[in-house]
Parts: structure tokens; C-alpha cells; sequence
């Protein structure tokens, strides 16, 4: 121990001494004691659900106040996550222990996706996170703003991206010719790679549908526009469609066949414009109307074909400003029915053969032989050509004393020609008598014959003998002259008839 010993001034001095180090030790264990509790942010209760949930911002530019009291100094930093986080901000982003207040500002949202940082507010060695959540720009987008169809239409498929729930509404002027299709709307995968099948109306990425959509044929001239609008609330998307128009130009019937007498035919013919009409260069096709509008029934006269040939003509309608929108009517009128034949007459001596018959015809034919003069007549080979054909007959031997006549028919319907065959009969020559003796003073015979045929004479050639006729038909008596025979041989001589 060491002991100190000093007079009474001296001790009002060490006394005072002496406090001044008990205060200052006192000062000092009660720093000591500050430092050593332990850390403690505790949020106010306005802010409270900022820290146990998180800190939700719109779309829109933002700011928010983070009320909290610390037992010791604090600093607040925004979370470097590896993204872009200067769209929020905090101020002041330090303070001393006590009642503080914090400003978070986050800036507008222009994107298609949400967004979130972490603000790590630290108070000694204890932090907090609070979570800072900005929701996407609502956004519906398609792979493109139009489509252009041709007239005779078909089926589009536009891919529709969107954040938000949509609707699909085709205004009430175009739901004539646009449609919804079958199987529309199928999700596809979305932005992230996951499958958005389940997901909730409000994403953080984009949803990718495939909308399909029927455009009809469109029957008008000209071109027509369309819209198909996709929509949520304000939000909405349009999807034009230009289809191009165009002549219609069609007949209800294309082909007319009419008879060789003529007629009048009926022709009805659709088009949606003014059409021309270029009338073929004959004399035989007549009109009362050349031009009309939208649905026509046109009259046309056909005259009487008084050829043996069909002949055949085309009526084009057209657009004066396409002329590949066109369509043709085409009339044919069958010739005047004929079979003609090369001779309408056949001579056949008694033998018989065969004849030859040229025949031209523009109509199919049958050839038929009455069954009288079957026994006599018989078809032959036959040819055809493109409209003339030959046609042999075959004519037995005629054995009678009489001539014969047949027929061979030609028909097609009332159409008939009929060639005649007429064979000679046999030949009939007989003398009643074959000689004759006469006296030397000579005289007149007269000679009787019969014959079938007429018959020529052949008289000798002698002039002792003289004939007043040497012709003659059917039964003949025949007169002859004998001169008186001044020789002293008798003579003889022979007369032949002959056919």
C-alpha cells in the first residue's frame, strides 16, 4: 500500500482529482456498454410490410418513403445483381442511429418485362433486404401490322405476343369475310422457355399464341380493307387486312349445241363490272344486247345451217381494263343431216358382179337390204373414211328370162337414201325355124323368132340375099328376099342373130 499524505489544501485538490478520473472512468464503461448491445433496425409500423413482403412499384415512375429507427448507424445500397438497377435510387443512403427516413424512387417502366432489385439496409453488422418489384409496360404485339390476301382468299396466322390477358374481336363491318379458325390460339412456348400453358393472366414474360384466321373469297372489284383487333382495357393491337379485288366474270354454261334448224338460245352469265363483248365475225349468230350489268340473261338467234359441215362459233365477254378476266361461250350447230350417194342407179348385166358405191355422209348410218332381194344381193367389203366411205355389193347371176329390180338402203333415222339395182335377165334368142330351101326362081321367106333381148343380124356376104329389117324386139317375123339362082350349083349362105 502506499499512502499519501498532503496538508488540507492539497487534499481538496487530490479529491477533486480523484472525480475527475471516476467520471471519466464512468464515461467510459458506459461507451463501452453502447457499442457491445446488439444491432437493431426496426421498421416503423407505415413500412413495416415493405420489409416483411416487398416494396411494389406501377409501371409508372415512383417514389416511396422506408421509415425505420436504429440503435446504431446505418447505410442503405441497392443490391448490383448483374442487371441494370440505375432505374432506382434511394436517398440519403446513410444516417446516424435513431428515427430515420429513407426516399425510393424508381423510374418509368418502358419495358415488356417486370423488373426487381434488393435494397440492403445495414446497421452495424445486422442487414435487412427489402425487395423493390416495378410491374412491365402492359404490351400486346404481333409479328406483323398487316397482311395482304389475294382474292380468292385463304388462311393467315399472325403470332400474338402479350403480357396481359386479350381479346380477339373482328368489328361487326368485316365478320362477313373474316373469321376466326379452327385451332386458333394454341400457346406456344413463351420468351423465357417455359411453358405458359398454366401460368396466371399477369406474367413476367411474354406469352406467344398463334391466332389463325379465314379470309373468304371476296366477290367485289375492288379492294376491300379489313381489321382484326386484339385488346385489354385501353390496350389494344390491330391487325390490318388488305385483300385485292377483282372481276368475276363466269357463265352458267359455256357450251351451246344447237340443231341444224336454228334456234334461240338463253344465256345467263354473272359478273360484279361493266363487261364488253366481242362478238365473232359470222353472219349466222345474232344479238338484241351486247353489254350488261351484274347478273344478264342474254338472247342470242342462231340461223338454220343449210350446210352438209357443223360449224362452230365463240362469244368472248371481257374486262376492258383485264383482259385475263375473260370467259367464252361457245356455240356449235351440227350440220344439215345428209347421205349422198355417188350414183342412185346400178346396172347389172345377167351375170351378176360386183358394184362399187361411194358414199358420203355426215351422220352415222345403217345399211340394210330389204329381205325381198336378200336372195340376189349380198354386202361386200367395205371402207371408211373421215366422211366417205365405199361400199361394194355383191349381184348373184340372173338365171331368170326376166329383168329384176332391188333396193339397198342407206338410213339414219328419217334420213334415207335408197340405191337402185336393176339386172338384165338372161338372154332368149330361138328361130322357129333354122333352114330354109328355096327354089332356083328364088322367092320371099318370111322368119319367125322369139327373143328376150334385142338381137343385132349378121347378114352374109352375098348379094343374092337382102333384108328389109334387121332389128327387131320381143317376137319378130322377119322378111327376106331371095334372088332366083341363075348358077347351075345350088349355094347357101347363113344369117346369124346374134344379142
Amino acid at each position: 500500500m502506499i499512502l499519501f499524505r498532503a496538508n488540507s489544501t492539497s487534499s481538496i485538490y487530490v479529491r477533486l482529482l480523484f472525480s475527475m478520473v471516476a467520471l471519466c472512468l464512468l464515461i467510459t464503461f458506459g461507451s463501452c456498454s453502447d457499442d457491445d448491445a446488439p444491432a437493431e433496425i426496426t421498421p416503423n409500423p407505415d413500412s413495416e410490410i415493405y420489409f416483411t413482403g416487398s416494396l411494389d412499384f406501377t409501371s409508372d415512375s415512383g417514389e416511396a418513403i422506408l421509415s425505420f429507427t436504429t440503435n446504431k448507424d446505418w447505410s442503405i445500397d441497392v443490391s448490383q445483381s448483374g442487371g441494370d438497377v440505375s432505374w432506382c435510387t434511394v436517398f440519403p443512403n446513410k444516417g446516424k442511429a435513431g428515427e430515420s427516413q429513407v426516399s425510393v424512387r424508381v423510374a418509368r417502366n418502358e419495358g415488356v418485362d417486370d423488373r426487381n432489385v434488393v435494397l440492403n439496409l445495414t446497421a452495424g453488422d445486422l442487414t435487412k433486404s427489402i425487395v423493390v418489384t416495378q410491374k412491365q409496360k402492359d404490351a400486346i404485339t404481333l409479328t406483323t401490322a398487316k397482311f395482304e390476301v389475294d382474292k380468292n382468299g385463304g388462311e393467315i396466322q399472325v403470332e400474338v405476343k402479350a403480357n396481359v390477358s386479350y381479346e380477339v374481336v373482328i368489328p361487326e363491318q368485316y365478320q362477313s369475310w373474316i373469321r376466326e379458325g379452327s385451332g386458333s390460339g394454341q400457346i406456344i412456348m413463351g420468351d423465357k422457355g417455359h411453358n405458359q400453358m398454366h401460368e396466371p393472366a399477369t406474367r413476367t414474360d411474354m406469352d406467344r399464341t398463334v391466332r389463325k384466321f379465314y379470309i373468304s373469297k371476296s366477290e367485289e372489284y375492288d379492294k376491300r380493307e379489313g381489321e382484326i383487333i386484339f385488346r385489354s382495357g385501353e390496350l389494344e393491337e390491330v391487325l390490318k387486312v388488305y385483300q385485292t379485288g377483282g372481276g368475276i366474270l363466269l357463265l352458267t354454261k359455256n357450251e351451246y349445241t344447237v340443231s341444224d334448224k336454228g334456234e334461240q338460245i338463253v344465256v345467263e352469265l354473272n359478273s360484279n363490272f361493266d363487261f364488253d363483248v366481242k362478238m365473232p365475225q359470222v353472219d349466222w349468230i345474232t344479238t338484241t344486247a351486247t353489254r350488261s350489268v351484274s347478273s344478264h340473261t342474254l338472247y342470242y338467234t342462231i340461223a338454220p345451217n343449210g350446210t352438209y359441215g357443223k360449224r362452230e362459233a365463240e362469244i368472248i365477254y371481257y374486262d376492258r381494263n383485264d383482259k385475263s378476266v375473260a370467259d367464252t361461250l361457245k356455240i356449235i350447230q351440227v350440220q344439215k343431216d345428209a347421205i349422198m350417194l355417188s350414183q342412185k342407179e346400178y346396172s347389172v348385166g345377167m351375170e351378176g358382179g360386183t358394184i362399187r358405191i361411194e358414199i358420203k355422209a355426215n351422220v352415222a348410218y345403217e345399211t340394210f337390204i330389204p329381205e325381198q332381194y336378200r336372195g340376189w344381193i349380198h354386202k361386200g367389203t367395205s371402207t371408211r373414211g373421215l366422211s366417205t366411205s365405199n361400199l361394194s355389193f355383191i349381184i348373184d347371176k340372173n338365171n331368170e328370162y326376166n329383168k329384176r329390180e332391188g333396193e339397198i338402203i342407206f338410213q339414219n333415222g328419217k334420213q334415207k337414201e335408197v340405191l337402185k339395182v336393176c339386172q338384165a335377165e338372161r338372154a332368149f334368142l330361138n328361130l322357129i325355124k333354122n333352114e330354109y330351101t328355096i327354089s332356083d326362081e328364088g322367092g320371099r321367106i318370111a322368119v319367125e323368132l322369139n327373143s328376150n333381148f334385142d338381137f343385132d343380124v349378121r347378114m352374109p356376104q352375098v348379094d343374092w340375099i337382102t333384108v328389109t329389117t334387121t332389128r327387131s324386139v320381143s317376137t319378130h317375123t322377119l322378111y327376106y328376099m331371095i334372088a332366083p339362082n341363075e348358077a347351075y350349083n345350088k349355094r347357101e349362105a347363113k344369117i346369124i342373130y346374134c344379142i
